[in-house]
Parts: structure tokens; C-alpha cells; sequence
């Protein structure tokens, strides 16, 4: 079966390793898993062998999730790749560690260019929309932020109780007077003023 490389055996070697999986040998399951992934790894739908295969990795028989590893290494589906990376990350010298890593990398460097700039084109776009996404709260932020006011500057205090604010001399009326407010005399007298202080000469 192997050596005619035919897809069209898939179908019946796909049902009798799911029929006879507890009839036969740990070795014998273990190479049907290979031919299984030999057959399927040109074909465009890879969904039943990759899931059959997935589902053997974590076999208690170490020789059938070694195959199962193998297999999907030899199967060409780039998604088996997160389900393999599990065991490629554990321990070295853990069951399945070193196969599994030889499989990751098979697996990655058999991508098509097309594939990984399609992968890279929807990363870019995905990014261009976090940032937009950023951008618009950014914004919304700024809307709802109330502005600052401006400093109020307050108007100069004039202490109009002293006599200097009312005339611009001195003590003796030198200089000219730069204002001259009505004074009366009972706020003359309020303040002591002598009359003397509201001229100058």
C-alpha cells in the first residue's frame, strides 16, 4: 500500500486502524500511523488523518505516540504544530521530546511562502486595528477631559487709607498731584489728615 502511494487507500486504512486499533500490535498500529501520513501528505484536506493522529499522541503505549508523532511531522499539516510544541517544550529526554521537536521543525520549514505572507498580512492588519483602536480612546479621553481654565489675574489693591495714594508727593506736597479723590471732612477727620497732606506746592 505504501510503495503504490495511492490517496484513494485512505479511506479504508483510516476505518481499519480506527476498527481493529486494540486487535493489532503496538508495532503493527504504529506503522499503519506512517502509511496513514505518508498517503495524506499531498493532499489538500488533511483534517481526518491530522485528527486521528492527534489523537494518539498522548497513547500509553510509547511506541504508538512516538508514531503518532512521527506521522504528523511526515504529514505536512502545519496544524499539528501547537499540539506537537506541547511536548517539543518539555524536558529533554522526556518521552517524545526529541521527536516532537524534529517534528515542529519539519513542519515549519515545509510552509509555503504564500502561506507565511498571508500570516504576516493578517498580523499587520491586525496590528493596524489595535492601533486605531488606541488612537479612538485616546481621543475620547481627550473629549471628555475638562480644558484648564485660565489664571484669573487679580486687580491691584490700592490702599486708599494711605494719603500717597491720593496725591503723587511727598510727605510736604513735591510733585504733582496724579489723583486728587473728593475728600469731605468728616473722612478728614476719620483719618487725622491734616489738610496740609492734600497739596502740593
Amino acid at each position: 500500500m505504501r510503495s503504490q502511494d495511492d490517496p484513494a487507500f485512505l479511506p479504508p486504512l483510516l476505518a481499519a486502524l480506527a476498527k481493529r486499533e486494540t486487535d493489532l500490535t503496538s508495532s503493527g498500529f504504529a506503522q499503519g500511523l506512517g502509511t496513514l501520513a505518508y498517503l495524506a501528505r499531498n493532499e489538500e484536506k488533511k483534517d481526518a488523518a491530522r485528527q486521528f493522529l492527534l489523537g494518539r499522541l498522548n497513547d500509553q503505549e510509547r511506541t504508538v505516540q512516538l508514531a503518532a508523532i512521527r506521522a504528523l511531522g511526515a504529514l505536512g499539516d502545519a496544524q499539528a504544530i501547537a499540539a506537537l510544541q506541547t511536548f517539543a517544550n518539555a524536558a529533554k529526554g522526556a518521552p517524545g521530546q526529541a521527536a516532537a521537536e524534529r517534528a515542529v521543525t519539519d513542519l515549519r520549514a515545509g510552509r509555503k511562502p504564500v502561506d507565511d505572507f498571508k500570516n504576516l498580512r493578517q498580523e499587520f492588519l491586525d496590528l493596524q486595528k489595535t492601533s486605531r483602536d488606541l488612537r479612538k480612546e485616546l481621543d475620547d479621553l481627550k473629549a471628555r477631559s475638562p480644558k484648564p481654565e485660565a489664571p484669573r489675574r487679580s486687580p491691584a489693591r490700592r490702599d486708599w487709607g494711605n494719603p500717597r495714594m491720593w496725591v503723587g508727593c511727598g510727605p510736604r506736597g513735591a510733585g504733582r498731584a496724579r489723583r486728587q479723590p473728593r475728600i469731605t471732612n468728616s473722612s478728614r477727620r476719620r483719618l487725622h489728615l491734616p489738610e496740609s497732606d492734600l497739596r502740593c506746592s
